[in-house]
């Protein structure tokens, strides 16, 4: 449960809460930088997705939404500022829903994308395979 600190507490925990802070703002700027590099990579179409599977580009595209608007959010709570009636709360729940409902479909595709993605960093087909062994009706 949480606690209530008292004014007296507020000092003690300070230092800790600047040095987690530092490191959320290190963080940030490391991953904004990896986002701004691949964003110029697939605008130059130098990352290419064209080849890949839809279903995975859609569940990337949701899983952003989602985090855009999470930040938002939280950028809102974190400001003072009310959130009852901000739409990205509505697109919150509606991409947590989506991407509850594909959970399924996520897990019934593991294997399969599993085995392209070792296929593409390697270059070789697995001999233990077992989808190699079925049988072929041609």
């Amino acid at each position: 449960m949480s606690q209530i600190l008292g004014p007296d507490q507020h000092g003690k925990k300070l230092p800790d809460f600047l040095a987690l802070f530092k490191e959320v703002k290190e963080k940030a700027s490391a991953v904004s930088v990896a986002v701004e590099t691949l964003a110029s990579r697939a605008g130059s179409k130098e990352l290419s997705t064209e080849a890949g599977l839809s279903f995975l580009e859609m569940k990337n595209h949701v899983m952003l939404s989602y985090l855009l608007d999470l930040t938002h959010v939280i950028w809102c709570k974190v400001s003072g500022k009310s959130i009852s009636g901000d739409p990205s709360i509505r697109r919150l729940v509606q991409a947590r829903t989506v991407l509850e409902r594909i959970r399924p479909i996520d897990q019934k595709l593991k294997y399969q994308i599993d085995k392209i993605v070792k296929t593409a960093t390697t270059g070789t087909v697995d001999a233990d395979d077992p989808l190699r062994f079925r049988a072929n009706p041609a």
